[in-house]
């Protein structure tokens, strides 16, 4: 999921970088672009460096020059951990050659993309700074203290489908938390004749705005229980004629909460589309001497429950589900689908 939600920033820089039918004024400048998103739940960190390019023609044809957008001069990144006044560590960041995107209409003969799985503190300060031989590029983020996200309650055992059913979920919001996604995964079997694979699908429930990024809100999620049926019914598909069955896993229900900045979700805002009369909005930037984002986010994952006999039944019975072929309770051997 980290490149999903996440994910997602890297490709929308080139949208705003280039035309198409570009006549070009000014004398040419070099404006870097950087974007990195921190998460310390995460193994490995990622900034990726690149620059924008204007050029005379059509801009489709320039984007396939990796000079357009790479750059061929030395690069050096750097993050430096801060608590308080005090600069506890440097990280140096080394270029990952095995991070490629989607083949598209840019250049992937190289990737600037570069990596750490150095451990990051989650109540420090972090600044990164990008040299280009006499060029700095600099920004900085607090990272968002994962452990002050508390979720108080969720009902994920029993989801019925019926009306005025829901499920629930209680959270207490960290500092430097804005935004809110949270997903319900659920993890089932598929069982064919000569095979066993173990699947999971999130289902999104909601989006939540904090009024500060103060920490201590309190979040309420409500997501009908009848809407989770329906997912199913529309997401998971019978497509595949060798299936025998599937079995909802003994373990079968996670809530997973991504938390993002306040400066991830000003990004956010200036790239949604605008209804009514048209208005450029200009893309929200906090790099200094470029362009870009750098930021924070979290991801929390809650326990994993079990979903109780009647829950499972409905999943194999219902009027939603029942065409799916899923086991019911009585007939599941859960020493087998963990």
């Amino acid at each position: 999921m980290r490149d999903n939600i996440i994910f997602f920033v890297f490709f929308l820089l080139f949208l705003i970088s280039c035309n198409t039918d570009v006549n070009v004024q000014d004398n040419w400048r070099d404006i870097t672009v950087v974007y990195g998103i921190l998460d310390p739940a995460d193994t490995i960190q990622i900034v990726r460096v690149s620059k924008a390019f204007l050029g005379a023609g059509n801009a489709y044809e320039m984007a396939k020059i990796p000079d357009s957008f790479y750059y061929s001069k030395p690069v050096n990144v750097f993050l430096e951990e801060w608590n308080g006044t005090s600069l506890t560590k440097v990280i140096t960041l080394v270029k990952d050659s095995i991070i490629h995107r989607d083949e598209g209409v840019f250049s992937n003969s190289k990737n600037y993309y570069f990596v750490t799985k150095e451990p990051l503190n989650m109540f420090a300060k972090y600044k990164l700074k990008v040299n280009i031989e006499n060029k700095t590029v600099e920004a900085e983020t607090y990272l968002i203290p994962g452990n002050e996200l508390y979720i108080k309650n969720q009902t994920t055992s029993s989801i019925i489908p019926q009306q005025n059913s829901y499920i629930k979920v209680v959270f207490k919001t960290p500092k430097y938390g804005k935004i809110f996604q949270t997903f319900l995964r659920f993890y089932y079997y598929e069982v064919f004749p000569d095979d066993t694979v173990k699947k999971h699908l999130d289902i999104y429930l909601s989006k939540n705005i904090t009024a500060t990024i103060e920490g201590n809100e309190e979040i309420t999620v409500s997501y009908p229980s009848i809407s989770f049926y329906e997912t199913l019914k529309n997401k998971i598909k019978n497509n595949n004629a060798n299936l025998l069955y599937r079995v909802v896993a003994k373990k079968a229900t996670q809530i997973i909460i991504y938390v993002g900045s306040q400066e991830y979700f000003a990004y956010l805002q200036s790239i949604e589309p605008v209804s009514g009369v048209v208005v450029d909005k200009p893309l929200y930037n906090n790099i200094s001497n470029g362009i870009g984002l750098f930021t924070s986010r979290f991801t929390k994952y809650s326990k994993i429950d079990s979903l109780n006999q009647r829950t499972v039944d409905s999943i194999a019975n219902s009027q939603y589900t029942k065409h799916l072929k899923f086991l019911d309770f009585y007939h599941s051997n859960w020493n087998n689908f963990p």
